[in-house]
Parts: structure tokens; sequence; C-alpha cells
């Protein structure tokens, strides 16, 4: 009797272990469920931070991409502008050299014209 006794007591500690593991157990799994659930909250917000996020980006993306273009056709404006100003430039220069180029040559006639004056008024006899 005393062996069936010990068998109940024995059996009736394990099925209590169990239940108590089993309980335990499930606490546990509630735990953890709760928190998985608080982890994918904080990644659904997470998630829809990024999409905003990357939505946002684009947006400045686009923006950014039109200033730059506008920004190139301005500088190839500018570029235009300015190798026509130095064509011009180098118009207005060589037409400059060709004038001066005159003017020395016309000042070298009038020079030689008041010398020729000069003597032929010098050789000539005063007037009464």
């Amino acid at each position: 009797m005393r062996f069936v006794m010990a068998a109940c007591l024995g059996i009736a500690g394990i099925l209590s272990g169990l239940l108590i593991g089993y309980a335990l157990w499930g606490q546990h799994t509630v735990d953890l469920a709760g928190e998985l659930a608080r982890t994918n909250g904080e990644l659904v917000t997470a998630r829809g931070w990024l999409l905003d996020e990357i939505d946002w980006s684009d947006e400045r993306h686009g923006q950014t991409a039109a200033r730059l273009t506008k920004a190139l056709a301005e500088l190839a404006q500018a570029r235009a502008e300015a190798a026509g100003i130095a064509e011009r430039h180098e118009q207005v220069s060589a037409a400059l050299t060709r004038a001066r180029a005159e003017l020395a040559h016309v000042r070298g006639e009038l020079a030689r014209f008041g010398r020729d004056w000069a003597m032929t008024t010098m050789s000539r006899p005063l007037p009464p």
C-alpha cells in the first residue's frame, strides 16, 4: 500500500508540476504575444513614418532636380553671352587697333602736309 500511495503522490506531483508549467508557459506565451503586438505596432508606425519620409524625399529631389536643370540652363545661357561678349571684345579690339593705325597714318599725313605747307608759305614773298 505504501508503494501505491507513493505512486499516487508521485503521479499527483508530476501532474501538478505539469499544470503549473503549462500555466507558466501560457503566461510566458501571453507576455510574448503582447510584446509581439506592441513591437508590430511600433513597426507599423515606423513604416508609415519611413513611407512619409520617402515621399517627402522624392518631392524634395524633384524640386532640387528642377532647380538644377534651371540653373544649368541659365549657366549655358550665361556662357553663351560671355562667349558673345568675348567675340565682340575681339572685334572691338581689332577695330580699335585698325583705327589707331589709321590715326597714326593720318597724323603722319597731317604732319607731312603741315611741313609742306610751311615750306611753301615760307618760300613765297610776303604780300605788300
